[in-house]
């Protein structure tokens, strides 16, 4: 005997179109935090490797030159244990050379709060440079003076 297959609506199709929709989603906040590393990368003083925010791996490198580390830190980023105090500094520096006080940079391995460090290092106005990462200084003033 041959049993007759019996099809209900929106079975497969219900969940090709959930996994459809998470994919497009996954690919959408990856592009969505690549342009905002873009845009810290260019608050960072690396106006001409800003695009490697886009390229995984890459992106690390990126992370290192904005900080003003050696690219050889990359190595201290594939320690374990190690990686958290390493990526904790880059992004204080990051934070540093966007303008910023370096406590947005440490928010950043933070759940949840790194969402809205994200925002404020992208969008801060970057300082302005004379050729340096140098902050500027105020001029001292003498001792007696008020």
């Amino acid at each position: 005997m041959v049993e007759e297959m019996v099809v209900e609506p929106g079975g497969a199709g219900m969940f090709a179109a959930i996994g459809a929709a998470f994919w497009l989603l996954l690919v959408g906040l990856y592009l969505l935090f690549s342009w905002l590393f873009y845009r810290i990368a260019k608050n960072a003083g690396q106006e001409e490797s800003a695009w490697w925010a886009f390229v995984p791996i890459l992106n690390f490198f990126l992370m290192i030159k904005a900080a003003g580390r050696p690219l050889w830190w990359f190595v201290l980023c594939l320690i374990p244990i190690v990686n958290i105090v390493v990526l904790c500094i880059l992004w204080i520096d990051i934070a540093k050379n966007c303008g910023q006080a370096g406590f947005w940079g440490f928010l950043m391995i933070i759940p949840f709060a790194n969402l809205i460090a994200t925002l404020v290092l992208a969008f801060s106005t970057p300082p302005r440079r004379s050729g340096s990462f140098s902050h500027p200084t105020r001029p001292r003033q003498p001792v007696g003076a008020r």
